[in-house]
């Protein structure tokens, strides 16, 4: 690609990032404006597993689909509060509900710890292990257009 093409690649790039952005906005404002309208229809809901659905038809036969999702059953640490009432409500049932999970999480340090610990090839080992590669991204710097 020469330099002339690649420039305008970019210019093409941005101008679509920059329209992509204004139609997100223009989307979540329309988004907000459903889910006020939804919130204001009480009869017209449907019930969705824990939470509930509305669904509104456009002029063309598409809908939009509203959904509240019900509550979130939230994780909790060993040795809090939470876990004492929760034991104390449901007692002999608490294996058959509750399950123990332990996560490991690197240290800040860890790709300069680990082979000064356990040795460069090691490392790569454990690297090629835990590491999942991450899609490449383009950002834009763009200069506004003089009206």
């Amino acid at each position: 690609m020469n330099d002339t093409r690649l420039a305008a690649k970019v210019d093409e790039a941005v101008a679509l990032d920059r329209e992509i952005s204004q139609k997100t906005e223009t989307l979540k404002a329309l988004k907000a404006e459903l889910i006020a309208e939804a919130n204001h229809r009480d009869g017209d809901w449907e019930d969705a597993g824990a939470g509930k659905r509305w669904t509104a038809a456009g002029s063309d036969g598409s809908i939009a689909r509203v959904n509240f999702p019900g509550a979130s059953i939230s994780k909790f640490e060993k040795g809090t509060p939470v876990e004492a009432s929760a034991l104390e409500l449901v007692g002999d049932y608490w294996r058959k509900l509750f399950e123990p999970k332990v996560t490991f999480h690197p240290v800040k340090s860890f790709r300069e710890l680990l082979p000064a610990l356990a040795g460069k090839a090691t490392a790569n080992k454990v690297l090629k292990l835990l590491e999942t590669p991450n899609a490449p991204r383009v950002s834009f710097e763009t200069k506004e257009k003089a009206a």
